[in-house]
């Protein structure tokens, strides 16, 4: 879902995971390496992270994301529309 939003808007965001670990990545992908990465954004990263606490949803400084099971599906919408505000802002 998160994927879908930096996509519909032609946005350098990618992110990457497996199951209920994520991490955001202001870069193109494909990202395999760290290489990858080594021009992504840290700017906007602090300001996903700062733009996220506002408006009350924890994730780490360094844009990974660990959801746990009480999450629900109010909140995942919730966190996706969140992040694509970020997006058009």
């Amino acid at each position: 879902m998160l994927n879908d939003a930096a996509s519909k808007r032609n946005l350098p965001v990618t992110v990457t995971g497996i199951g209920s670990l994520m991490n955001i990545h202001f870069a193109r992908p494909p990202i395999a390496t760290p290489t990858d990465l080594a021009k992504a954004s840290t700017a906007l990263k602090s300001l996903l992270h700062l733009d996220f606490l506002l408006k009350g949803i924890y994730i780490a400084r360094r844009e990974f994301i660990a959801l746990s099971l009480p999450i629900g599906m109010n909140d995942l919408a919730y966190a996706v529309s969140t992040f694509a505000a970020f997006l058009d802002r």
